[in-house]
């Protein structure tokens, strides 16, 4: 739902990185109690992260924006007061509800994002 949130944010506040492939699916094995039987942890596959990317680029091409950089993390800093991103994000929420605005990535959630984030916070 968030994957937009790196376009709308200040450039001040935000940052990328290569990405580096740490990826995990974790697989578990229970019993008909439900009780662990075992684990297997795999690294995600070339395919896997292909599909991510395309699932990401597909949900931005919806909302207006351009695809996302390939292979790269990018690192949000939050507003100046604001110790955790998640408060950030549940108050973009909230206010998106109040507002009848759908919380997706779509362009009306994005835009009003982008506003909301410039009249919330001294960034």
């Amino acid at each position: 739902m968030w994957v937009f949130l790196p376009a709308v944010w200040p450039r001040s506040h935000r940052t990328w990185v290569r990405r580096e492939r740490d990826r995990v699916v974790t697989t578990y094995e229970m019993d008909i109690d439900g009780n662990v039987i075992s684990k297997r942890v795999t690294s995600w596959t070339d395919e896997d992260y292909a599909v991510e990317e395309e699932d990401s680029n597909v949900a931005l091409a919806d909302a207006g924006l351009p695809a996302r950089p390939p292979d790269r993390t990018w690192y949000l800093r939050s507003p100046s007061g604001v110790e955790q991103l998640d408060d950030v994000l549940r108050r973009l929420i909230d206010d998106a509800d109040a507002n009848s605005i759908e919380p997706w990535c779509n362009s009306e959630f994005v835009a009003f994002v982008s506003r909301r984030l410039r009249e919330t916070y001294p960034w």
